[in-house]
């Protein structure tokens, strides 16, 4: 059973009292600002926060997001630490720390995405173009999604789309799991 948003603070904000506890004052911290993305109102994760001394108005910064990272990589959680430091590299495009765990992260998504899709599959479109055109899609997006015939193989559309082999094995990964890709062999 997924985890709610209720559960999710509960579980990181114990979570951030064990790193704390045993002197693990950078996952505390980052444990904490991740409550507060989740709820920014929760006063026991400001509280605790304040008590390791981090400034309330740097937690949306691009150190703070890059600390919550790393834990969100620590932790297995591959896309949310993408997300995050996406956002700490263009708040810091000189942060080398941020350059690094941002290739890091990205060459474990692309391991990933590499083992699991590449091969004989042929991804195709499981909504009709009413419903595509709804969607609000970024333009990277809506070109691989132009190029999806059914036959063609993934291997094949990393060569012809131009794009990054990481963009095109993430952006159909995320695609898939929203629905609108279907990934057959």
């Amino acid at each position: 059973m997924a985890e709610g948003p209720a559960e999710r603070v509960a579980r990181l904000l114990a979570e951030g009292l064990e790193h704390f506890g045993q002197d693990r004052v950078e996952r505390a911290i980052a444990c904490w600002q991740n409550v507060l993305e989740l709820d920014p109102a929760q006063q026991q994760a400001r509280d605790y926060l304040e008590s390791a001394g981090v400034s309330l108005a740097a937690v949306g910064d691009s150190r703070a997001r890059l600390v919550a990272a790393l834990a969100r990589a620590d932790a297995g959680e591959a896309e949310e630490a993408l997300a995050l430091l996406l956002e700490a590299t263009a708040g810091a495009p000189d942060d080398l720390e941020a350059q690094a765990a941002l290739d890091l992260v990205r060459a474990e998504l692309y391991l990933r995405h590499r083992q699991r899709l590449l091969g004989s599959a042929r991804p195709r479109l499981r909504v009709g173009p009413e419903q595509l055109m709804r969607l609000d899609l970024a333009p990277e997006a809506g070109f691989l999604l132009s190029l999806l015939d059914g036959r063609t193989r993934i291997e094949e559309l990393v060569t012809v789309s131009g794009l990054d082999p990481f963009d095109v094995l993430h952006l159909l990964a995320r695609l898939e799991r929203t629905g609108i890709v279907e990934i057959a062999a």
